[in-house]
C-alpha cells in the first residue's frame, strides 16, 4: 500500500492498480495510464480479508459519526442528510481528482 501511495506516475511504467487487477491497457511510451481503485480496492493491496473488513468498518463508522456529529450540532435533518450523502458519495468514488 506504501508503494501505490508514494508512487510518482512516470511516463511508460505500468501502475500499480494495474497490476494487481491485471488490466489490459499496456504500458505507453508518450503517457501514463492508471486506473483508480475503489475504496475495497485500495484496502485489498495488503490482500488480506481482514484489512479490507476492518477498513469498510472504519469508513461507515467514520461517515455513521460525522453525521451524529453534525446533527447534534445543528439539530437540521436535512444538513445531516447532505454531509452523509457528500461523505457517502466522495468514498464511492474514491481516488485523486484530476
Amino acid at each position: 500500500m506504501a508503494k501505490s501511495i508514494l508512487r510518482v506516475p512516470r511516463v511508460g511504467e505500468v501502475d500499480v492498480y494495474e497490476e494487481i487487477s491485471q488490466s489490459l491497457y499496456p504500458a505507453r511510451e508518450k503517457y501514463s495510464f492508471a486506473s483508480i481503485p475503489g475504496v475495497v480496492a485500495f484496502l485489498y493491496y495488503p490482500g488480506k480479508l481482514w484489512f479490507v473488513f476492518v477498513g469498510m468498518l472504519l469508513v461507515g463508522l467514520i461517515i455513521v459519526a460525522s453525521d451524529t456529529v453534525v446533527y447534534k450540532v445543528f439539530g437540521n435533518a436535512f444538513l445531516s442528510a447532505q454531509v452523509s450523502f457528500y461523505l457517502a458519495n466522495s468514498f464511492s468514488q474514491f481516488g485523486p481528482e484530476s
